[in-house]
């Protein structure tokens, strides 16, 4: 918060690149097409710039046990149960997983680029931020002004994979405003809107079916678990691959699974679908994100967006 500078006066300085003064002229562009054309809450969001001495502005650790897909939550006043935490290092990050026993527990820590207060403050604009290419970085700034808009108390699950269908459904409107629907940057994110509902579709049937084995065998030795979780790559490899029409996914091929790692990314990416299925429903993703608005105080969003839209529950 001491450290950051007006956008204008970085932009007009020579502390930063073009490239990235480039960024800083979109994101203000993102920003008031988000709040003008997607009816998103109107903030003082992105007025400053933090240069970041780190790549990450946090380190988010995830845990779950070894027997089941479930995320250990954290509770804090406002948001609610979460099933993440922050730390401003990655040692204060793995400090904090040596308190789960490894012989019990998953752990998983990842570096955040940007992050929301959820409208109570004014949020900068983080270095960080600024590594990402421009179709990502568009993306990111939506699903950070979705966190603004709405968020639901205890309902982090919800509220992360709206932003995120939200994110890259609001990106792909930004581009063809900007540049017209038959455009390379929109054919690319639809491409990539492609790939992200066949990873969320692969991601929930595998995880149930993960699931229902964990809870199918009482006692599991640790080389025979871990030869399961294995086995989501070659399903991956095998039906998902041939599908993708972007390199988006290929990371998974090389990634360490684990239970904490699965639930982490479920968190993102689960249930796009009935999204999906919603918006084609509603017609327009403005009325679309009016909807979602009308469940801020709902116990069950997931629920109630289904009822709403007589959407068939995912198996």
């Amino acid at each position: 918060m001491n450290d950051r500078k007006p956008v204008d006066e970085v932009i007009q300085s020579q502390t930063i690149s073009d490239e990235q003064k480039s960024k800083l002229k979109l994101i203000n562009q993102v920003k008031s097409f988000s709040e003008q054309h997607l009816g998103l809450k109107k903030t003082k969001n992105y007025q400053h710039f933090v240069q970041l001495k780190k790549p990450y502005v946090s380190y988010l650790l995830t845990v779950s046990k070894k027997t089941e897909l479930k995320a250990f939550e954290w509770y804090f006043p406002i948001v609610g149960h979460v099933p993440y935490k922050g730390f401003p290092t990655p040692e204060e990050a793995a400090k904090e997983a040596l308190k789960f026993s490894d012989k019990e527990y998953d752990t998983f820590i990842r570096g955040a680029s940007a992050y929301s207060t959820l409208g109570w403050f004014s949020d900068p604009v983080l270095s960080s931020m600024l590594s990402y290419n421009k179709k990502d970085l568009v993306d990111l700034i939506i699903h950070e002004s979705v966190h603004a808009t709405l968020f639901i108390k205890s309902e982090a699950e919800f509220n992360e994979r709206l932003a995120s269908f939200i994110g890259f459904k609001g990106a792909q409107e930004f581009y063809s405003k900007m540049e017209g629907a038959d455009s390379e940057n929109v054919k690319w994110l639809k491409d990539e809107n492609h790939d992200d509902i066949l990873f969320s579709e692969f991601l929930q049937i595998q995880t149930q079916q993960l699931s229902q084995w964990y809870k199918a065998n009482n006692e599991i030795n640790e080389e025979t678990r871990i030869k399961r979780l294995n086995q989501l790559k070659f399903e991956f490899k095998k039906n998902i691959l041939p599908q993708l029409k972007t390199k988006k996914y290929l990371w998974f091929l090389e990634q360490e699974i684990n239970n904490a790692f699965l639930v982490g990314l479920t968190t993102y990416n689960l249930n796009f679908s009935v999204f999906e299925k919603a918006l084609s429903k509603e017609g327009s993703l403005r009325a679309f994100i009016e909807f979602c608005k009308s469940l801020e105080d709902s116990k069950s969003p997931q629920q109630d967006l289904i009822k709403h839209y007589q959407i068939e529950e995912p198996v």
